[in-house]
């Protein structure tokens, strides 16, 4: 009986740790997702903490017309120029984490400014 709850927990174990779509700096990483799907977002690039007060650091999000804010993964943003695009409206193409807890997160494939 403790070998099939040990086999059971293991599975369950690897199945929780979903693949994530980028590396091992993803702010999705070790956290419970419950699912994702490919998406595309209008809004504004802002920082979450001078914006928002939330966070000890300056990290860019991206915050939706109707308020929801988006985590943009540290990893998919290097060669995106992101601080180019900050505070101004962009389309945000990519596939989108839904963890249990906290913002959800995006991995971006496609950045463009929307005039």
């Amino acid at each position: 009986m403790k070998k099939y709850l040990l086999v059971f927990s293991l599975v369950f174990f690897v199945f929780s740790l979903q693949i994530f779509p980028c590396g091992e700096n993803c702010a999705l990483k070790g956290k419970e997702i419950l699912k994702y799907e490919e998406g595309t977002l209008k809004g504004t690039i802002i920082c979450q903490h001078c914006k928002l007060n939330q966070g000890d650091k300056c990290t860019p999000v991206l915050q939706t017309e109707d308020g929801k804010v988006f985590q943009l993964c540290p990893d998919s943003i290097k060669d995106k120029k992101i601080d180019a695009h900050s505070n101004l409206k962009v389309e945000v193409t990519g596939k989108i984490g839904y963890p249990k807890e906290g913002n959800p997160v995006i991995h971006i494939k496609e950045l463009k400014e929307i005039k």
